[in-house]
């Protein structure tokens, strides 16, 4: 057992060690001159405009790491007023960079409001699933050792109704003029308001075919 610790803590050594030269031979690696900085942010800003990509996996791609890139901008916008500052060329491409994260911000909304009313029209239509049950047994196996088996599974489809309270919300808010607040109007006898009334399923179905081919 003792030599098992002390062979153990040799490792360790030999690990952190193997570990310093890494990092010592990653920062010389990362030693860039400027021209190539400046070839890197403008192959990285075009990537990243594309969208679809993370910047490490972009900065990965130009050869260089994530953190290293990182420092470059960090040390810029520091010191950015200053000509005279040995950072102060990354201004030619600065431009550059921050209209290629406006654009991939841009792309990141437009795929989540997608995403978001891929969602919302799943909980307005409503959906069908498959839920599966196991059943259970205890059995003892030839060592004498008790433990649970499946026998059967039970395969039952689940019906997801439409969600009432959305599809009011979603058709006052795309079409006010119909289905807006009818608070002020003349209440019928039977206490319905306006158009904002309780609908059948069919009738729901109804307006937001009508909706989708008229927006």
């Amino acid at each position: 057992m003792e030599m098992y610790r002390i062979r153990t803590k040799f490792e360790k050594i030999k690990l952190e060690e193997n570990m310093e030269k890494l990092l010592l031979q990653t920062r010389k690696n990362c030693r860039y001159p400027k021209h190539k900085i400046i070839e890197i942010v403008k192959k990285v800003s075009k990537n990243y405009s594309n969208g679809g990509y993370t910047l490490e996996s972009v900065c990965k791609n130009a050869g260089v790491p994530y953190r290293t890139w990182r420092d470059w901008w960090i040390r810029y916008y520091a010191n950015r007023d200053n000509p005279e500052h040995k950072w102060y060329f990354l201004a030619e491409v600065a431009g550059l960079w921050e209209n290629a994260q406006c654009i991939a911000d841009s792309i990141k909304k437009e795929e989540l409001i997608e995403a978001a009313e891929t969602m919302l029209m799943k909980r307005m239509r409503g959906w069908e699933y498959k839920q599966t049950t196991t059943t259970l047994k205890m059995k003892t196996d030839k060592n004498g050792n008790e433990r649970l088996v499946p026998i059967g599974y039970n395969i039952v489809n689940k019906l997801v109704l439409p969600h009432a309270g959305l599809i009011q919300f979603v058709l006052k808010t795309l079409a006010p003029h119909k289905y807006g607040d009818c608070s002020n109007k003349t209440k019928s006898n039977d206490n319905q308001t306006g158009n904002f009334r309780r609908r059948t399923i069919e009738e729901i179905e109804a307006e937001i075919l009508e909706l989708e081919q008229g927006y």
